[in-house]
């Protein structure tokens, strides 16, 4: 019983989150779209085949977590982001001559192994006391590499808070081809997206 009153409180709480929060940025056909399929939930009876077998939660069906897991969708989205906000990203050098393998997949050169020079494009950003942030990757002109050794397309961001600061790192990668293998120049766009200097971040945060 008492987790079928813990149930009814978590409903209850995203419900209220809910109908007070409101972001204009979101499409309302995702989020009728969310309620639609909680409606018919809520019509749903619970049967054998939807009780739930997991002894730790002997109480609550597949059914209510399906519910759950719907009303926990629709306040995210619902949840008021400030931004996006744009700002622009220092590229330095960080490493030099590693080799790397590169296809001719993503690249104009020849498959092989060449001798690259790295770079990273970052900045830190002050947020308000208390704020959360997010990268919005999709809306910048160009990503590099979250990781450049294992060639992960993203932006690496870290949040870090202090008695007096709020701080919110971004970072992305790129690779510029120097020679072959046997030493000699290449001329070849950085991968993955080509020369960074000027990209510019775009980042939201919540209070």
């Amino acid at each position: 019983m008492k987790r079928l009153n813990s149930l009814g409180v978590v409903i209850a709480l995203l419900f209220l989150s809910i109908s007070c929060t409101k972001d204009k940025n979101i499409p309302s056909s995702d989020i009728e779209s969310l309620k639609a399929q909680l409606k018919q939930l809520n019509s749903a009876q619970v049967t054998e085949n939807t009780a739930i077998t997991d002894m730790s939660a002997p109480f609550i069906s597949q059914i209510d977590q399906k519910k759950l897991s719907l009303l926990t969708k629709i306040n995210r989205i619902m949840v008021p982001w400030e931004g996006p906000f744009y700002v622009t990203g220092t590229l330095q050098l960080v490493a030099i001559n590693q080799k790397i393998l590169i296809t001719n997949t993503e690249s104009p050169l020849p498959t092989g192994y060449y001798f690259c020079n790295v770079y990273a494009l970052s900045k830190e950003v002050d947020l308000p006391a208390g704020a959360l942030a997010r990268v919005d990757a999709n809306l910048m002109t160009k990503n590099g590499y979250s990781n450049w050794t294992t060639k992960e397309i993203g932006i690496k961001f870290a949040q870090g808070t202090g008695p007096t600061s709020n701080k919110f790192g971004m970072t992305t990668y790129s690779v510029l081809p120097m020679t072959n293998i046997v030493g000699q120049s290449v001329s070849a766009p950085a991968l993955p997206a080509g020369d960074l200097t000027g990209v510019q971040f775009a980042y939201s945060y919540v209070l």
